[in-house]
């Protein structure tokens, strides 16, 4: 299984995550939902700390306030089932 899949769960099927990923794509850097997996994978850190990260990221390429609310959005998303996909290698 790859460590970035695109935005999405990997329990997801695949043209939601394609879905997803468009849309992400359209107003964020692919690179901030990389580092977001990758964190996940590695579990070096608490979700929360991770997803909060990521939200920073999103928000510091945000213009405009339709790109903020789709950062917090994805960030709600992420909150809710991020736990499916965390990978807890510190025992956090």
């Amino acid at each position: 299984m790859p460590i970035y899949n695109g935005v999405g769960a990997w329990w997801m099927p695949s043209w939601s995550r394609d879905c997803l990923t468009a849309w992400f794509l359209r107003d964020f850097a692919e690179d901030a939902a990389q580092d977001h997996d990758i964190a996940y994978w590695l579990g070096e850190h608490s979700r929360a700390v991770i997803d909060s990260t990521f939200l920073a990221a999103m928000l510091g390429q945000a213009v405009t306030l339709r790109q903020r609310c789709k950062a917090l959005t994805i960030y709600a998303m992420v909150r809710l089932l991020g736990w499916t996909a965390y990978r807890d290698r510190a025992g956090l």
